[in-house]
């Protein structure tokens, strides 16, 4: 509870979710880690979007429905049974939370479930890597970039406009256009 309990809907919610869209054009989205769900309060103006989260507290308190209570490394049939496949699947600040085999889940349910990703990563570096006492992942960018990709998602830098960019890696699955 205490972890989202001061945080609310921000102006750089809409502005990030205007360039995502504008970029990707999804159809379907998943957010994973998506807390109360400032990211898909907007998404729900251009696309079917679900979220997965793990506090019950932040999913009884959304700012949107769509929400599913879970954990990130479990299989994801219980977002909705009319998506098994998502135009883009996003994980913003959620990542480096993880333990290694949640993590190791987690890409492996990405790549097997999307086409299109966006990771915003805190990488070393970053001071707020250090500034948060859950963060359970240490890495570099070009660590990020070799683990994520071992999972056959080929990653890119996004557009220089775009807010946040540099802990924002974008991605495809390799075998699709």
């Amino acid at each position: 509870k205490y972890y989202f309990a001061k945080r609310g809907i921000e102006m750089k919610h809409p502005i990030q979710v205007i360039q995502w869209n504008n970029y990707f054009k999804p159809q379907s989205v998943l957010d994973l880690g998506c807390g109360r769900g400032p990211y898909l309060y907007f998404w729900h103006m251009f696309a079917s979007a679900y979220g997965i989260e793990l506090s019950s507290w932040a999913v009884n308190n959304a700012f949107c429905r769509n929400i599913h209570l879970g954990n990130v490394s479990d299989n994801w049939d219980a977002p909705t049974a009319k998506v098994t496949k998502y135009d883009l699947i996003i994980a913003i600040d959620i990542l480096e939370h993880l333990n290694n085999d949640d993590l190791d889940k987690t890409l492996k349910n990405m790549s097997g479930a999307g086409d299109k990703f966006l990771f915003s990563i805190p990488f070393v570096g970053d001071v707020n890597l250090l500034a948060d006492k859950t963060h359970q992942q240490f890495k570099t960018k070009e660590e990020w970039i070799k683990l994520i990709s071992s999972y056959g998602i080929e990653l890119s830098e996004p557009p220089q406009d775009w807010l946040f960019k540099e802990q924002i890696l974008i991605g495809k699955r390799l075998n699709i256009q």
